[in-house]
């Protein structure tokens, strides 16, 4: 009884904490501390889409078919029945912890998808948090980075690097070994990570991709294979979808992400709102990008001078006319910013986002801005938006070892004897509670 009332009391310190920072998923945690991991993972997969009054748009499935992909059909049935995806995952390698716990606690459902889609965002830069400009794996002391390109590359975006090659290859191999050398990693360590070159990064068929965004993505869905094989993935980079989407609801009379662009009034109340929201922009601060990014040699460039019919920054002007968006996305000028994004997947297409410990935040706060807009001047839209954008995903330790700590991606994937069968049984409180520091660090 003593041992269940401190963990309760863990469990209220931790919120009281988490609250000031995050207090959306504090309120949201509060409301599963009797679940189970499985249950949570259950609410994932079949709960979301009880909730939901929308249904995927045809916009959204054409530009899936346009990826020509091997599962299409599957990952299409699949999202017509359940409309969920995951969106926490960023284009790198799955082996940093979180991308890796992701996947763990959606795999703990009893129902998964015959398809499980994974949003990957790689209009992100290459010294993002997944740090895809190579990888982050276990070390004597916490987490190492493993570089596979230059340092020169850490602003230019995922989506427009080229692929590495077996020289590159050669290199990232050449700097693990340096680290053997130098005992920051252990022989068990280096002989793991030599394994996972040899077997993924060396594969043809990985070293045959032309972009280093298509590289990532079969790099995750090959490991994913093996480390659940009784589960189809799909990885699918957003700067394959949400382009082909926007330019689509741009020629759509009737569509909200059109009237949200083109109309003055919506669209000024709309950034009015989002001003100084956490991962939106700050035109005060000169933070974030309005709407849009600028994309030139590679690189994202704020566009924070909104003038009613224009965004600019000192060497860029865009018109915000149907036309001229049309041709900047075409002309790969512009890609679409954070908020505009979540508003076309979740509230135009009518997916159900399962993010992290800052998206289930900020999923919030565009759904309350949007209905704000939409309550002012077009009402009509307001069903679009009855949609959940409350869940997550990152931010737990769902799968011990026997010895209550974490299994890292590359002992699951050389040592499957060391997961624990059952993890989905493990309360939900524990797994967060074990991730406390993760969430508090990664919500404010």
């Amino acid at each position: 009884m003593e041992q269940a009332k401190d963990a309760l009391d863990t469990w209220h310190a931790f919120l009281e904490k988490l609250t000031p920072v995050n207090p959306v998923l504090a309120d949201h945690l509060s409301q599963w501390k009797n679940a189970r991991l499985s249950d949570y993972a259950e609410y994932i997969w079949q709960g979301l889409s009880r909730e939901r009054n929308s249904v995927v748009s045809t916009s959204f499935l054409h530009a899936l078919d346009r990826l020509n992909l091997k599962n299409g059909d599957g990952l299409k049935k699949s999202l017509v029945n359940n409309a969920t995806v995951l969106s926490a995952h960023h284009t790198a390698p799955i082996f940093h912890p979180i991308a890796f716990q992701i996947l763990l606690l959606a795999n703990a459902a009893r129902n998964t998808p015959q398809v499980m889609p994974v949003l990957s965002t790689d209009w992100v830069p290459m010294d993002n948090l997944f740090y895809p400009r190579g990888v982050l794996l276990p070390a004597e002391r916490g987490l190492k980075k493993f570089n596979i390109f230059a340092k020169s590359c850490n602003k230019i975006c995922v989506s427009h690097m080229p692929a590495f090659t077996k020289p590159d290859v050669d290199k990232l191999h050449a700097e693990i070994s340096r680290a053997f050398r130098a005992n920051t990693i252990s022989v068990e360590q280096y002989k793991q990570y030599s394994s996972l070159l040899d077997i993924y990064f060396y594969s043809e068929q990985v070293l045959e991709q032309s972009q280093f965004k298509d590289q990532c993505s079969l790099l995750n869905q090959l490991m994913c294979a093996e480390l659940f094989p009784n589960q189809n993935f799909a990885f699918l980079n957003i700067s394959d979808i949400a382009k082909n989407v926007i330019v689509s609801e741009l020629h759509d009379e009737a569509s909200l992400i059109r009237w949200l662009l083109m109309d003055e009034s919506a669209r000024s109340y709309f950034i009015s709102l989002l001003d100084g929201e956490s991962a939106c922009w700050s035109i005060r601060q000169g933070k974030g990008s309005i709407l849009f990014w600028q994309i030139k040699e590679g690189r994202m460039q704020p566009l924070l001078h909104y003038a009613g019919n224009s965004l600019s920054n000192d060497g860029y002007h865009q018109k915000l006319t149907a036309e001229a968006l049309l041709e900047a996305l075409e002309g790969k000028n512009i890609i679409p910013g954070m908020a505009l994004v979540f508003s076309l997947l979740v509230f135009q297409c009518g997916l159900s986002c399962v993010g992290g410990m800052r998206q289930i935040a900020y999923n919030r706060v565009i759904k309350n801005a949007l209905q704000k807009v939409v309550l002012r001047y077009r009402p009509e839209f307001a069903r679009q938006l009855d949609v959940p954008a409350d869940a997550f995903a990152a931010g737990v330790y769902p799968c011990l070892n026997n010895t209550g700590q974490p299994v890292s991606v590359t002992e699951a994937m050389l040592q499957p004897e060391l997961v624990n069968p059952a993890y989905g049984g493990k309360p939900l409180t524990e797994a967060v509670l074990q991730a406390a520091d993760d969430i508090l660090t990664l919500s404010g």
